[in-house]
């Protein structure tokens, strides 16, 4: 491709090139009315950030992102905190200087100069090379919209900025291998740790490797231009350099990091191997975008990125340091170890993928420069690797190529580009035509997130001014009652208030209130594990405390004094914490398209928070304390501190328990359950009635029809037809039909019944699934219910094991969900449940939900397939909440796996009274009497 580039700078073409690309795929989000704000972490983190930035330098400039802050949830050191999102982003400084009404507009366009940058970037190592300036353009290009930066850049944006530093840490190292200087690659070094310390972490082991790979491969064709030793020496220099201009936020950063709640996760979170569906959908990862996110393995190369990446293997002797680089990324993308080495020894997060757009780039630029001088056998080379990538995905998808539209287009680029480069056409028309079809393979890639119209991700994008109305309204207005108390006071939600659930939010920041919650990636260690030892079921490594489950005690020690809840939690009596009351203003609900609560809010106040700062006149032992339960931890706080050792002149507490262990049975709710033909007649009419197929001929339709599809059944207590109505309706249905499968699904169920109502007898020891994998309800009777008035009530399940899904219990569940309805199953239809299953594992993740007559709690162990909050869960306690009212059942379900059994279930009562609030008032005398409000 010839480029005047005496005329037209290199950098103006890639200027043009990349503003076309880019009008075009993020166009798509004004025509759809939609920003770059993601509604789950970017309402919750980056926005909320970015504004908070904003505020900051607005009021006090780099000064104010110092020292602490009280509106970072508990309270938490800005800079630390600040450190991994923003302080480090020269974009964020940019969009910080703008009016508060344009930050939501700029934040979108602050995306676009990221990767606007990160394509410069890469055009600046290309010149490195002796590749042409049209493989160079491509390449930047290329490299600006990979699968990564498109798949970041609407999700976590200032996840580009290494897509920005890498190029140019790859440069420095360049640099001292040509026997020039060390000071730039110093200065990048800097810039990269200043910009985020987690990600120069990933850069730094990249450089090293691209250090060694450089070195090597100069040495090989002799321009290296200094010793390994002079080298070395010139790396460290380059090192420590930028290891001294990034510590004011290294060292405290790191000093964070160590005590955080990250420090707890499991490396690799178990995994030697990842499960087999990570495996069959890694090939339609290669050139695809917007499907779903499998551990981060995201790709997104263009069709002829792909090419480029055989043809360089296929020359392998030429290339070899490329060739061993691209054979190394696809064997490290196999292993669980290497994306969680690369995640800091911690979640097996492909991250590290990011390295690789690189080395996919230089092969791209390889076959760019060797267009016109292919031979016959690599032309053969590239057809059957196009048609060999194809047949791979066909296989793994199960001999079907059901992808989405979006995937069937890069596909047929991919075509059009491998017919293009193997057939002989002349140059211009092969240049052009190439230039042409990366074009528009890119902006399909850019489209796979960005067209709501072929995208679910593209839908998760907040529209035009929702992001700063959710925001604003988020309370309803009702914030202004708390901000017009100048008293030191902490708030928080109620479980429930907003039922746009994420793992965490910062709204209280958001309005300068002193909220319990957080939602940052660096966590306060010491809070998370004050959490787990209370055994808040809220607990996650973003959010440790999240909003303390409800919970009355913990609730009033973090010195909550306002509790946000929905007017509907209020007028029908929800079971809330104890103490709080609800002032007689509503505040009516602010609509947020699909996010804001629906009803309105109340503001519940207490005079039982906890001051700030107390003493107590006795102590507990940290070895006494942890001998206690998880509720009489919580309330032992009440009446002592807990201290390491003895302390000289103190009393040692000698706590006395209020709590009570209650009785109950344990009844499985078998009504659904088919485990008679009596209630297989039900199922087939039922079916029936919405349309399904029920076995019957055309015949048996039509002199039946009018009554399979509104049948007047009648059931006892037991959900059991009368004797009348199935000699009616059996010969409908055809029970004579395959009774010998028949009669094993239903004594399967039979068995399942018995079993667990078996298991169950001492309590609750196992919730599990019927025949058809319908998790079965079950009812928690209490003998005594009257001991549960006037108390908060718990249930602490603890020795928690699953037993997931096979994909054999998959088949067989909907084996005997064919055998249930009459529906028989082709071949094809056993074929698409069997690729359902292999692409659907069970990867160990759940839910538990348990309700009463006034309150509604879940908790949810996350799967192996988490890389932020991923943590076995053996030992749970859920707060049902205090109520008045005479609760004598609690209905318990689960979901997403097969089985769950439980060592000890046990139902706790905490009484609260005029004794509790006798031990809060003197504890809140005892407190420090004056304590303004502060930021």
């Amino acid at each position: 491709m010839r480029i005047a580039h005496h005329r037209w700078p290199l950098w103006v073409l890639y200027t043009l090139a990349f503003a076309v690309i880019a009008a075009i795929s993020f166009g798509i989000f004004g025509v759809a009315n939609r920003t770059l704000i993601w509604n789950m972490d970017g309402i919750t983190q980056h926005y909320p950030l970015i504004r908070e930035f904003h505020q900051l330098l607005m009021k006090s400039g780099l000064a104010g992102v110092t020292g602490w802050s009280w509106t970072f949830g508990l309270g938490a050191d800005k800079l630390t905190t600040l450190a991994y999102y923003v302080l480090g982003d020269p974009f964020a400084y940019a969009l910080a200087l703008l009016p508060t009404r344009l930050l939501e507009v700029g934040y979108g366009w602050a995306i676009v100069l990221r990767l606007y940058a990160a394509g410069l970037a890469f055009l600046v190592l290309a010149k490195r090379y002796a590749f042409k300036p049209g493989s160079q353009l491509v390449g930047a290009v290329t490299y600006a919209f990979t699968g990564y930066s498109l798949m970041v850049g609407v999700h976590h944006p200032f996840f580009l900025l290494p897509m920005v530093w890498l190029p140019l840490l790859f440069v420095g190292i360049d640099r001292i291998l040509q026997g020039k200087g060390w000071g730039f690659l110093a200065a990048v070094t800097g810039i990269t740790i200043l910009s985020n310390f987690y990600f120069a972490y990933i850069l730094g082991l990249g450089s090293l490797i691209y250090a060694l790979i450089r070195y090597f491969s100069c040495r090989e064709r002799g321009q290296l231009a200094v010793s390994w030793l002079v080298a070395t020496a010139r790396f460290l220099a380059a090192a420590v350099t930028g290891l001294l201009i990034s510590g004011v936020l290294l060292l405290p950063s790191l000093l964070m990091m160590l005590k955080s709640t990250r420090t707890v996760s499991i490396f690799a979170n178990g995994l030697w191997l990842y499960p087999l569906n990570y495996y069959l959908t890694l090939s339609n990862t290669i050139l695809t975008t917007g499907n779903t996110l499998n551990y981060w393995a995201v790709l997104g190369i263009t069709g002829f990125g792909f090419l480029g990446c055989v043809y360089t293997l296929v020359h392998w002797r030429q290339h070899r340091w490329l060739a061993i680089t691209l054979l190394a990324v696809i064997v490290g993308l196999l292993f669980p170890a290497v994306a969680a080495f690369f995640n800091v020894l911690s979640t097996p997060s492909n991250r590290w993928i990011l390295l690789a757009a690189v080395p996919f780039g230089l092969a791209l630029m390889t076959l760019m420069d060797h267009l016109t001088a292919l031979s016959l056998p690599d032309r053969w080379w590239l057809l059957g690797s196009s048609f060999g990538l194809l047949g791979v995905i066909y296989l793994s998808n199960g001999f079907t190529f059901s992808n989405p539209a979006r995937d069937l287009l890069t596909y047929g680029l991919l075509l059009a580009t491998t017919l293009l480069v193997v057939v002989a056409l002349p140059r211009r028309w092969t240049f052009g035509g190439i230039g042409i079809l990366i074009g528009l393979n890119l902006i399909n890639n850019a489209w796979g997130y960005y067209d709501p119209n072929l995208s679910n991700q593209a839908t998760q994008q907040l529209r035009v001014s929702d992001a700063t109305r959710y925001i604003q309204d988020y309370f309803d207005g009702a914030q202004s009652a708390v901000q017009s108390d100048h008293a030191f006071s902490r708030v928080s939600a109620t479980r429930n208030y907003n039922l746009f659930r994420t793992v965490g939010n910062n709204m209280t920041m958001s309005h300068g209130l002193h909220g319990i919650m957080s939602y940052f990636s660096v966590q306060n260690g010491y809070v998370g594990q004050f959490s787990r030892d209370l055994g808040n079921a809220e607990y996650a490594m973003n959010a440790p405390m999240g909003q303390a489950d409800d919970r009355t005690t913990l609730t009033q020690l973090l010195g909550v004094k306002y509790l946000f809840a929905r007017t509907d939690q209020v007028t029908n009596h929800a079971a809330l914490p104890y103490g709080y009351r609800a002032a007689k203003k509503i505040y009516p609900e602010q609509p947020v398209y699909g996010l804001s609560n629906g009803v309105g809010t109340q503001v519940l106040t207490t005079n039982l928070a906890f001051p700030l700062v107390y003493t107590q006149p006795q102590v507990l032992t940290t070895k006494a304390w942890h001998r206690l339960s998880l509720v009489d931890r919580e309330r032992s706080l009440t009446q002592a501190a807990v201290t390491s050792q003895p302390v000289a002149g103190v009393k040692a507490a000698h706590y006395q328990s209020p709590k009570r262990t209650l009785a109950y049975t344990v009844t499985p709710d078998t009504i659904p359950v088919i485990d008679s033909t009596n209630k297989v007649i039900q199922y087939r009419l039922k079916q029936a009635a919405a349309g399904q197929k029920t076995g019957l001929n055309d015949k048996q339709l039509a002199t039946y029809g009018t009554t399979i599809q509104t049948p007047q059944l009648t059931v006892d207590k037991n959900g059991l037809l009368s004797k009348q109505e199935v000699q009616q309706y059996g010969p409908m249905v055809q029970l004579n039909r395959d009774q010998a499968a028949l009669q094993r699904v239903l004594t399967h169920n039979q068995q399942i019944i018995q079993r667990t109502t078996q298991a169950n007898q001492t309590g609750l020891h196992q919730l599990t699934s019927d025949a058809q994998g319908q998790p079965i309800k079950y009812t928690v009777t209490l003998k005594h219910p009257q001991q549960a008035q006037g108390t908060e009530l718990y249930l602490e399940l603890d020795g928690i094991s699953s037993q997931q899904l096979t994909t054999k219990d998959q088949l067989q569940t909907a084996d005997n969900t064919s055998v249930l309805g009459n529906t028989p199953r082709s071949n094809l239809t056993k074929l698409n449940a069997w690729r359902t299953a292999i692409s659907n594992p069970d990867l160990g993740d759940y839910w538990v939900t348990a309700k009463t007559r006034n309150a509604t709690k879940t908790f949810s162990q996350f799967g192996l397939d988490n890389l932020s909050d991923y943590e076995p869960k053996h030992q749970v306690l859920l707060n049902l909440g205090y109520s008045q009212q005479l609760r004598k059942t609690i209905d318990v379900t689960f979901n997403a796996t097969k089985q769950l059994n439980i060592k000890s279930a046990k139902l706790i009562a905490v009484p609260f009274g005029a004794r509790y609030d006798q031990q809060v008032h003197a504890v809140q005398r005892r407190g420090l009497q004056t304590c303004s409000d502060t930021r």
